[in-house]
């Protein structure tokens, strides 16, 4: 859906989405082809991660809670590092028959390794609510890399709307896009030639770049947390290891650690179209290149974006060099042209790649001047 389409849903006469009466839903939610689902007023910490099977979260909470917590009070919470948490959300769904939705992490919430999945009732999988469905809504989160402080009303999560007329765009079809308006360009900026774009069976893939300044980043161990309801507040030398351009070509990614690097191509997603980076393939390595993934209508401006990978290397250490593939991207057409696209008042509008809103000089850190001065 686009985001007319959404706001239709939402602020009709029988609403799709339904929010906690005290936080109605505000228009700067509604994406141009997702919505932004909020924290609620109370958690839980959990014993561990767990789905429900054939029963209500709120009963799954109450088995295996340690205790709860509240989220309204000035400051926000502290959450830890390794500690699961499930909070509800304030906005609850009451999906038509024929509609289902799915959720991804915001690129702010993958890019410092919050670990952040939705739960539904009597659902039991993470991140995908089934068509028809009338129920509330969770979200189970685990800081993996940094402790952070979150608060009531804060989004860490998105979702999309679908039906079973939600058309994938063909590879045939990328290539044209390609040679009319250009979706995928060169690190300097260039369209890409059709024959360079590296399509199988309608995914797109993407290629690590090791030949920057500076390739990327791993996390540093830290006692501080990152405020996720600031934005240009933490020094990224706190939290982030810079990784400098190897000179062999090659990095070794190790298990338990964890990685942002950048693609070689820019990416532009089309008016028409929205992307969705695939979380996993066996056959790329056993590594997961991303936890959020998901691009709006829009996305990459003129000249495109480099993609930003979230990667975490699986049970053995990954070699990876460069221009080696890193992540496949599907496409979607949504049902209209959003009338608003990815653009201003957005946080990565930057041609360049960029640390989570969360930081300070969150591009200048790809470059080797920035580290210098420490």
């Amino acid at each position: 859906m686009a985001c007319q389409q959404i706001e239709r849903s939402i602020f009709g006469q029988v609403p799709m989405i339904r929010s906690d009466p005290k936080f109605k839903i505000e228009q700067s939610q509604i994406q141009p082809a997702s919505f932004d689902f909020r924290l609620g007023k109370v958690g839980s910490r959990m014993r561990s991660a767990a789905l429900p099977h054939n029963e209500n979260v709120a009963d799954l909470i109450a088995k295996y809670k340690k205790y709860d917590f509240e989220l309204d009070a000035p400051g926000g919470k502290h959450l830890e590092v390794g500690m699961t948490y499930i909070i509800p959300l304030l906005e609850s769904a009451a999906l038509p028959s024929d509609t289902w939705a799915e959720f991804t992490a915001k690129s702010s919430t993958g890019r410092i390794d919050a670990f952040g999945r939705v739960l539904a009732d009597k659902v039991g999988n993470y991140d995908l609510v089934p068509a028809g469905y009338h129920g509330p809504l969770y979200l189970e989160i685990t800081p993996l890399s940094h402790d952070i402080k979150v608060k009531t009303g804060l989004s860490l999560v998105q979702g999309r709307f679908k039906t079973k007329e939600t058309q994938k765009v063909t590879g045939r079809e990328l290539q044209d896009m390609q040679m009319r308006q250009a979706l995928l360009f060169s690190g300097g900026g260039e369209p890409l030639d059709v024959n360079k774009m590296d399509i199988v069976d309608d995914d797109l893939y993407f290629h690590v770049n090791l030949s920057r300044e500076v390739v990327g980043f791993v996390a540093k161990d830290s006692t501080l947390p990152i405020d996720m309801m600031s934005e240009d507040a933490h020094e990224p030398y706190d939290f982030w290891e810079p990784i400098r351009r190897p000179r062999d070509g090659m990095l070794e990614l190790l298990p338990g650690k964890f990685y942002l690097l950048a693609t070689k191509e820019r990416v532009r997603v089309p008016a028409e179209c929205c992307g969705q980076v695939q979380a996993y393939r066996v056959t790329s390595g056993e590594m997961r290149p991303h936890y959020a993934g998901f691009f709006d209508n829009g996305f990459g401006g003129e000249q495109g974006t480099n993609g930003v990978l979230e990667v975490r290397a699986r049970e053995v250490t990954m070699r990876v060099v460069d221009g080696q593939r890193i992540c496949a991207m599907q496409f979607e057409r949504t049902f209209e042209i959003p009338n608003r696209l990815y653009g201003a008042g957005s946080s990565y509008t930057g041609t360049g790649p960029s640390l989570s809103k969360h930081f300070k000089h969150r591009y200048d850190v790809w470059h080797t001047g920035y580290w210098a001065q420490w």
